[in-house]
């Protein structure tokens, strides 16, 4: 008979056993795992050091490409065929006397800048060929016919047209002429569709308009676009577009065949949200193709759900989600829905969260908050974006909390965590205008006075409008603005005005700024600038409050340059602490002498300070310039110097030897060097 001790030390003894048993299978399998990827790893390595070595071989006669192609090469996974293709179109460039500098671009990049270098040297030597009076009648309009253009120089008998283009005398006929000579059958409805028959490429939508074809293969594309400017056409940049997403083409049968419009190829990922989309001419055109759409009376889920690929998750495929699943079947399934069913869309999310163990409540009610991996975030953050991808696509929608109010507390934690939807989702504590205009709308009814002030204080001028920092500065303000300049609806922007008038009318004493513990008052030159700016970009400047006053303020700052027109008729930098060249606007420059106010320039700026310079002959200048802008002159004068040009070269030489505080006076200049 057994003793109970010997009982006990039995099962003890059979418990290790088993434990050791189990831990020496984990560890075989561990060692298979790492056996197995470390076999990979060393694979990958070896194709990437395989293909270095052919790159070395490659560049040979131009090794200063290898930096940055082995980046191409490593980081950003092109394959070495694709970048062999790359290097001898730079060579052929080269050859042609244009010379690309890639140091500071993607590969994409450099694909796209190769093709539109390629398309201005065709359009170019096309425009050569043409009879002086012809070219003529092309003028500055290159940029609206280059289409037609391209399509002519592309064209095998070129030189019959060439021979008969004198005939055609004013700009209609030339036109109609290009057009007629550059038409392309394959553009054709019924030849598109035939020639789809033989592809793997489908119509997915058509009426009277427009055809949409889905493209799943990159032979396909070369087909369908050959006729444009995509660089989606090369395989890496195919690969890179399309994984995880879904690639079409549009025909827009309303416009003619020339309009780089006529043909947009666009991407969506499969929750149908717009990765990107490009005309013909590879311009972005996600407005053009959502006007499009909407006329058509589509949505990109809509358009996902008429493919025959597509296939609706059921509630079955959910509740078969375990642990054993791994992140990619996951992320296999969510890629293959839309978030059309807005039940399934919370049930996987919810199911995730619970999987994930994301904030997941023990029994006791005690938070058990698992770290999410990188990969578990992305998969978790498609699934909440399919849940909200009818606000997505609906430019006038808003996210509120009161969206949250029947869900899990976790979806609203999770969107804040990661800061989802930003552009579209209403805080009291967040004010920008890099939002949609539904939520500024929105938002300017809701935030307090202080985040306005906040917004005011921290932005420029330009933010208030749909206009480059660089434009600002050379749009003449004198006349009235446009609803298109505007960053905003023109109602928009003057309910913002009205709102920060009706502020400083009120005169609210101190607002906290949210990011500093400063208070600023409403008498501050930061704020009552946008308050007097707002008014005139709206041409209203009689609402100015205290307008005198305000005016004074612009006056003093930088506004009466940046703006020209806008306050002065003419711009008057007296008294300026410090003005940038390239912010001045010659033809509005007050002609008078400017002795202590000094113009900054840079040594690119020198054919700008030119221009100023020939605009106030014999008016007293003050230039200023660092060491190097200087040096730079001295040594190798830029070929677009002018006798104004000639005459800073002259006097930088004079210089004893460049140094900061050295200055020089020749008659109505003065130089300075900071």
């Amino acid at each position: 008979m057994f003793t109970n001790i010997q009982i006990i030390f039995g099962i003890l003894i059979i418990q290790i056993k088993f434990l050791i048993y189990t831990f020496m299978r984990i560890i075989k399998k561990y060692d298979n795992f790492v056996n197995e990827n470390m076999e990979m790893a060393k694979s990958i390595i070896a194709k990437k050091m395989d293909a270095f070595d052919k790159l070395k071989t490659l560049l040979s006669k131009n090794i200063g490409y290898i930096g940055k192609f082995t980046e191409y090469l490593m980081d950003e996974n092109i394959g070495y065929s694709d970048l062999e293709v790359l290097y001898k179109d730079l060579m052929e460039l080269k050859s042609k006397n244009n010379p690309l500098d890639i140091t500071k671009l993607s590969y994409e990049k450099v694909t796209d800048k190769i093709i539109s270098t390629n398309n201005n040297i065709l359009v170019n030597g096309l425009l050569k060929q043409f009879p002086s009076e012809q070219r003529k009648l092309i003028g500055d309009n290159v940029d609206f016919y280059f289409n037609i253009l391209l399509k002519v120089a592309k064209k095998d008998d070129l030189k019959a047209f060439i021979s008969k283009i004198s005939r055609y005398k004013n700009s209609s006929e030339l036109e109609n002429a290009l057009k007629l000579f550059s038409k392309d059958s394959n553009n054709d409805r019924e030849h598109v569709k035939s020639i789809i028959e033989g592809m793997e490429s489908y119509i997915v939508f058509e009426n009277d308009n427009i055809v949409i074809v889905k493209v799943p293969v990159i032979e396909d594309i070369k087909v369908l676009g050959s006729d444009t400017s995509w660089c989606i056409l090369s395989k890496s940049n195919w690969d890179s577009y399309t994984k995880g997403r879904l690639q079409y083409v549009l025909y827009n049968y309303v416009k003619d065949e020339h309009d780089p419009k006529f043909k947009i190829g666009f991407t969506l990922a499969r929750n149908g949200e717009l990765y990107t989309a490009h005309d013909i001419l590879d311009h972005y055109s996600t407005n053009d193709l959502e006007k499009v759409l909407e006329d058509n009376d589509l949505t990109n889920v809509k358009l996902i759900q008429m493919d025959k690929d597509f296939k609706v998750i059921s509630e079955e495929d959910i509740d078969k989600i375990n642990s054993k699943n791994s992140l990619a079947s996951l992320e296999f399934l969510i890629n293959g829905m839309t978030g059309s069913d807005k039940s399934i869309a919370y049930k996987l999310l919810i199911k995730l969260f619970n999987l994930f163990g994301y904030k997941k409540v023990d029994k006791e009610g005690n938070v058990i908050d698992k770290h999410l991996t990188v990969p578990k975030s992305a998969i978790l953050t498609k699934c909440i974006k399919l849940l909200f991808s009818d606000k997505i696509s609906d430019k006038s929608a808003v996210i509120t909390e009161e969206d949250f109010k029947d869900m899990d507390k976790r979806v609203l934690m999770y969107i804040k965590e990661k800061h989802m939807f930003k552009k579209l989702m209403y805080s009291p504590d967040y004010i920008s205008m890099d939002v949609r205009e539904s939520l500024f709308e929105y938002g300017l009814d809701r935030w307090s006075d202080a985040k306005i002030l906040e917004l005011l204080y921290e932005g420029t001028g330009s933010d208030f409008l749909n206009i480059s920092s660089w434009s600002v500065k050379n749009y003449d303000f004198s006349k009235p603005l446009p609803d298109d300049k505007l960053a905003f609806s023109r109602e928009t922007i003057t309910k913002l005005s009205d709102r920060v008038n009706k502020i400083y009318k009120e005169g609210k004493a101190k607002f906290k700024i949210s990011h500093t513990s400063e208070f600023v008052n409403t008498d501050s030159k930061a704020i009552s600038r946008k308050v007097i700016l707002l008014n005139y970009l709206l041409g209203r400047k009689d609402m100015c409050p205290d307008h005198d006053k305000l005016f004074a303020l612009c006056i003093e700052s930088s506004y009466d340059i940046e703006y020209p027109g806008l306050f002065t008729q003419y711009i008057d930098f007296t008294n300026k602490k410090f003005i940038q060249s390239s912010a001045i606007k010659v033809d509005r420059l007050e002609k008078k002498d400017y002795p202590d106010t000094p113009i900054y320039f840079r040594y690119t700026d020198l054919n700008h300070v030119q221009a100023i310079m020939a605009h106030l002959d014999g008016y007293k200048l003050l230039l200023k310039g660092s060491v190097q802008t200087f040096k730079e002159v001295v040594k190798r004068p830029p070929h677009y110097i002018n006798d104004y040009g000639k005459q800073i070269v002259a006097m930088a030489k004079k210089l004893p030897s460049i140094e900061s505080g050295e200055t020089i006076t020749d008659g109505n200049i003065t130089l300075i060097v900071s």
